[in-house]
């Protein structure tokens, strides 16, 4: 009887193993367009900008304590893309969790987006 449950948790340990090792590889990396637009967390920097839209995205790592700067980095990919499909050059981030996240796409000018204004 032992040595069927030494088998049986070597099988369970493989088979978690092949299901976490493709799970822990699927970070989000940002399209192109979207590796394009600026990330901040200043209001200074989109002041004078043109507002385009209101973005969101949501990470299922965020709610581990332990993948939540997984899940942060992958809300901040998600709210890039979605701000280039608004046209954006500039993603002003209000919130993220690292479950969830939430920002405001901007369209600035070239000037702006590479020299913002010093606090």
């Amino acid at each position: 009887m032992h040595n069927v449950a030494r088998i049986r948790g070597g099988y369970m340990k493989r088979a978690i193993t092949l299901i976490a090792v493709p799970l822990l590889s699927m970070c989000v990396s940002a399209s192109p367009e979207g590796q394009k637009v600026r990330v901040t967390n200043n209001p200074d920097v989109v002041r004078d900008c043109k507002f385009l839209g209101n973005v969101k995205a949501m990470s299922g790592w965020g709610g581990d304590p332990d993948m939540k700067g997984v899940g942060m980095n992958n809300i901040e990919e998600t709210l890039r893309d979605r701000a280039a499909k608004l046209g954006a050059n500039a993603v002003y981030v209000i919130s993220n969790s690292g479950s969830r996240g939430n920002g405001e796409a901007y369209l600035c000018t070239a000037e702006t987006v590479s020299n913002p204004p010093k606090q």
